[in-house]
């Protein structure tokens, strides 16, 4: 099977910090590192293509902690497959976290891979989510791509409900979309402190 597009998803969380398109990070301001595990359950299901192909596409470690300023981030799980857990309004699920299957159940994706990279030890201000989310043709990548934009744009300056064991809201921006990539921030209701910055993008990989 010869592998035409994929959708890239990038999340970045941090503690006052926004992360603009890859490439600026605004600083953040003085905090205690917060121990907050927005990493989600990720199944090992076998797939139709095989995550290795995909990886060239994904930030190293290295470029997530020139990005972040933050030094010794690490992979700290890689798996073939969707995160599980899921937000409400259905429609707002794909703001809060990359690669979910409640937001990619339905369409004509054929496999995925996700992975969870952050700073050295338990406790880290600042953790990154990406998937890669792998289409049969182009056209299928595109037609997602169109879907979920405006969905999105609905959900702008809402409140979306995280279905995870701690619970929780979040406060969601103006998404845009620019040069093919689509971008929108978050931050997690009652002073926790942690945002988010979500970027989804098309990418071929032939």
């Amino acid at each position: 099977m010869i592998l035409a597009t994929a959708i890239f998803t990038f999340a970045s969380f941090a503690l006052g910090v926004i992360l603009v398109r890859r490439t600026v990070s605004a600083n953040a301001p003085s905090a205690l590192p917060h121990r907050e595990p927005p990493g989600l359950s990720v199944p090992t299901t076998p797939g139709l293509v095989h995550p290795e192909n995909l990886k060239d596409l994904l930030l190293s470690p290295a470029e997530l902690g020139d990005i972040l300023h933050t030094s010794g981030m690490t992979v700290y799980q890689s798996n073939n497959g969707l995160f599980m857990d899921t937000a409400d309004p259905p429609d707002c699920a794909g703001i809060w976290a990359p690669g979910m299957k409640q937001v990619y159940g339905g369409t004509r994706f054929i496999d995925a891979l996700v992975e969870e990279i952050h700073g050295p030890g338990d406790v880290y201000p600042k953790l990154t989510l990406q998937s890669l989310v792998a289409f049969p043709t182009a056209k299928d990548a595109e037609a997602f791509f169109e879907d979920i934009a405006p969905k999105w744009d609905h959900c702008a300056r809402t409140e979306v409900l995280v279905n995870r064991h701690e619970g929780g809201t979040i406060a969601v921006g103006d998404p845009k979309v620019l040069d093919s990539v689509l971008t929108v921030s978050w931050v997690k209701t009652g002073g926790t402190g942690w945002g988010c910055q979500r970027a989804l993008m098309p990418a071929a990989t032939l």
